[in-house]
C-alpha cells in the first residue's frame, strides 16, 4: 500500500470528506492494490494541465488588450491586473507572441491530458482486471454457505456487471480531482485579481450549487432503482435460460416474455430518468453561470470595478463553468452508483469474516476409518436441524451404505465429507484426527465424488472427465469410459468425447450424465468413492454391470453408497439408516435383517408388499 495514496490512505481534509460522502468506493479503493507509483504521477500531471490552462486564459484578454492598443493604459491602472500587464509588457513584444504563447500552452495542456488520461484509464483498467479475478476466486474459495445465500443471478450481475463500475467510479474520481485544481487556482487568480468580484462569484456559486445539491437525492435514488431493476432483469434471465426446456414443455413462453417485457420496460425508464438527471445539470449550471457573469458585468462600475479587470474575469468565469459542470456531473454518477459498490464491497469484506480454515495437517490414505460423533448440522441458524447429533463409523476399506429416504439428510452428510459446510456442532475425524485439521488439498485429492448432486459443466464429455484429474491422457479417458459402460455411447456422438455438454446437460439424459459423473470419480482413483444415489436413473442391469465393475476396480478402498434402495444396501458390509436427520440403526445388512423391528427389516418388508399389490 501506497501511504501517499489519499485515495487508499483517507488523509486529509478532502479525503475525508469524500470518502464520507461515497464510503463504498474508498472501501473498495483501500482493499483494491494500485500501481505505487499512481498519485506521483496523476498528482503533477493533473497540476500542470490545470496550471496550463490558466495561464492560457489569462493570456486571452491580454491578446484582446494588446490588439486593441490597450495594455500599456491598462498597466497603468493599479492592482494586481496592472501588475501583470506591466510584466506582460516587458516580455511580450507584440501580440503574435502572446498568441504563440497561447497556442504552445494548448498544445501542452493536449499532452498533459492526454497523458493525465491515458495513465488514468490504464490504472482503471488495472483496478477491473484485479476486481473481476479477485471476485472469480473469492466466489471459488469463500465458505460455500456464502455462495448459497445468494442467488445466482445476483453473483452473475456482480462478476459480469457491477466490477467494472469501480473503474469507472475510479475514473470519475480521477476527472473531480483535475476539476477541482483548476477550479482551486482560479479562485486564487480571481482573488489576487478582485476579491469583489471573487466574493460575488463564491455567493453566486454557493447559491447555484445549493440548486445542484437537489439532484443528488433523486440521483441516490436512481442508483438504488438501477441496483434493483438491473437485479430483477438479471434474474428474469437466468430463469429463462435455466428454465428453458419447463418453461417450452409448459407452453409458458408468452408469460415469462412478457414478465421479461416488464422488467425490459423498467430498466428502460430508469436509464432514461438517470440520463435526464444528467442532461439537466448542463442547462442548470449554464443558467447560473451567465446569471453570475451578468451580474459581475452589470455590477462591476458601481463596485469601483475598471473594464480590463471585468474583462479578465469574465473570461476566467467563462471556463470555469464547463469544469463545474463536469465536477457535478461525476459527482452525481458516483452517488448513483454507490448502491451497486455496496455488493463488489460486500463480497471483498466477507473474505475476511467468513473465513475458514484449510487445515495444514498431511494425509495421503485412510487407515482406520472415518467417524462422526454427535455431529449436528442446519443450513440456516434458525431453520430446523438437518442432522441430530449423529454418531457412527465409516470403517475404511469397506463398503458402507447410508439408507434413508429423500430429506432424511443423506446428502447433507456428503457435504460435510466435502468440507462444503463445517458441522454446527459434534466432530468429524479421520483416523482419529478432525477433519478440518486435515490439509484441505490432500483431503478432496483422495476423494471422488459422483451422484444426483455432482453437476457436469460446460465443455466436453473429456473436459468433464478430466475435473478429476486435468493432466489425464485420453487413454485414461478412454478406460474408464469403458469401465462405467459409455464407450459405446461416445463412439456414437458426433466428436465422441470432444462432444459439447450443452447448457444444463439438455444434450443428455440423466443415466449418460450419471455414468460421466462416475466416470469422473473413478479416474480420480479416491482411498474414499462417494455414490451419492449416483445410478437411481439407470436401470436395474446396467447399474448392476456398473456396481460390478466398481468393486473390481476399487477392492479394499472405503465406498460410501448413498441410496434410498433397499435393494442396493443388501450386498454391502454396513448400513447406516437415517430418517429425518437421526440414525435410526447401524450394523450389517444380514444383523439388521434379524431383527424384524429394524429399519431394514421393515423397509424390505414395505418393499414386498407393495411389489405384491403391484402384481
Amino acid at each position: 500500500m501506497n501511504p501517499k495514496d489519499p485515495f487508499k490512505s483517507g488523509t486529509g481534509a478532502a479525503a475525508l470528506v469524500w470518502s464520507r460522502a461515497f464510503p463504498n468506493l474508498f472501501a473498495l479503493l483501500r482493499m483494491i492494490p494500485r500501481p505505487r507509483w499512481a498519485v506521483l504521477v496523476l498528482v503533477p500531471l493533473g497540476v500542470l494541465s490545470s496550471l496550463a490552462e490558466m495561464i492560457g486564459i489569462i493570456l486571452i484578454p491580454l491578446f484582446v488588450y494588446s490588439m486593441m492598443n490597450q495594455l500599456s493604459s491598462l498597466a497603468a491602472s493599479g492592482g494586481a491586473l496592472g501588475i501583470a500587464l506591466r510584466f506582460a509588457i516587458g516580455h511580450f513584444r507584440s501580440s503574435r507572441e502572446i498568441a504563440l504563447v497561447f497556442l504552445l500552452l494548448i498544445v501542452l495542456r493536449g499532452i498533459l491530458a492526454y497523458a493525465y488520461s491515458t495513465t488514468t484509464s490504464h490504472i482503471s483498467e488495472n483496478i477491473s482486471q484485479i476486481t473481476r479475478e479477485r471476485i472469480h476466486y473469492l466466489y471459488l474459495t469463500l465458505p460455500y454457505r456464502f455462495v448459497q445465500r445468494h442467488d445466482q443471478a445476483t453473483l452473475v450481475q456482480l462478476l459480469g456487471e457491477e466490477v467494472y463500475l469501480v473503474a469507472k467510479a475510479y475514473t470519475s474520481l480521477t476527472r473531480i480531482f483535475i476539476n477541482s485544481t483548476f477550479i482551486v487556482m482560479l479562485g486564487i487568480v480571481l482573488a489576487v485579481i478582485s476579491w469583489k468580484i471573487m466574493f460575488c462569484v463564491v455567493l453566486g456559486s454557493l447559491l447555484l450549487s445549493a440548486v445542484l445539491r437537489l439532484l443528488s437525492y433523486r440521483a441516490s435514488a436512481i442508483g438504488t432503482d438501477v441496483k434493483r431493476i438491473h437485479r430483477d432483469l438479471w434474474e428474469r434471465m437466468m430463469i429463462t435460460l435455466q428454465g428453458m426446456k419447463i418453461i417450452r414443455a409448459y407452453a409458458q413462453e408468452d408469460i415469462h416474455h412478457r414478465q421479461f417485457q416488464v422488467g425490459s420496460a423498467e430498466a428502460r425508464n430508469v436509464i432514461l430518468r438517470e440520463l435526464q438527471l444528467l442532461l439537466l445539470l448542463d442547462p442548470l449550471t449554464e443558467v447560473g453561470y451567465l446569471i453570475i457573469l451578468g451580474s459581475i458585468i452589470l455590477g462591476a462600475q458601481s463596485l469601483g470595478i475598471n473594464f480590463g479587470t471585468t474583462l479578465t474575469c469574465v473570461a476566467l468565469l467563462y471556463r470555469l463553468q464547463p469544469h463545474v459542470r463536469e465536477l457535478e456531473g461525476h459527482r452525481l454518477m458516483l452517488l448513483q452508483l454507490e448502491p451497486q459498490l455496496a455488493s463488489v464491497r460486500a463480497v471483498l469484506e466477507a473474505e475476511q469474516q467468513e473465513h475458514e480454515p484449510s487445515g495444514t495437517l498431511e494425509i495421503s490414505t485412510i487407515q482406520r476409518g472415518i467417524r462422526f460423533e454427535n455431529v449436528s448440522f442446519n443450513y440456516q441458524p434458525e431453520a430446523t436441524p438437518t442432522l441430530h447429533h449423529l454418531t457412527f463409523n465409516i470403517p475404511a476399506g469397506k463398503t458402507t451404505a447410508i439408507f434413508g429416504a429423500s430429506g432424511s439428510g443423506k446428502t447433507t452428510i456428503v457435504n460435510l465429507l466435502l468440507r462444503l459446510y463445517p458441522p454446527n456442532g459434534g466432530l468429524i475425524s479421520v483416523d482419529g484426527n478432525p477433519l478440518q485439521d486435515l490439509s484441505r488439498a490432500q483431503w478432496l485429492a483422495m476423494v471422488g465424488v459422483a451422484g444426483q448432486d455432482v453437476d457436469l459443466i460446460s465443455g466436453s464429455v473429456a473436459d468433464n472427465i478430466r475435473l478429476a484429474d486435468s493432466h489425464a491422457s485420453q487413454a485414461s479417458i478412454a478406460a474408464v469410459a469403458e469401465a462405467m459402460g459409455i464407450s459405446e455411447f461416445l463412439n456414437s456422438l458426433p466428436d465422441r468425447e470432444n462432444t459439447w455438454v450443452g447448457q444444463q446437460e439438455i444434450r443428455f439424459s440423466g443415466g449418460q450424465r450419471q455414468r460421466i459423473g462416475l466416470a469422473r470419480a473413478v479416474l480420480r482413483k479416491p482411498k474414499l468413492l462417494i455414490l451419492d444415489e449416483a445410478m437411481n436413473a439407470m436401470d436395474t442391469a446396467l447399474e448392476q454391470q456398473i456396481w460390478r465393475a466398481i468393486e473390481t476396480r476399487f477392492a479394499g478402498c472405503t465406498i460410501l453408497l448413498i441410496t434410498h434402495r433397499i435393494e442396493t444396501v443388501l450386498g454391502v458390509d454396513n448400513v447406516i439408516c437415517l430418517a429425518d436427520g437421526c440414525i435410526t440403526g447401524e450394523g450389517s445388512p444380514r444383523e439388521m435383517l434379524r431383527d424384524p423391528a429394524s429399519t431394514l427389516s421393515l423397509a424390505l418388508l414395505a418393499k414386498e408388499d407393495a411389489k405384491r399389490t403391484t402384481d
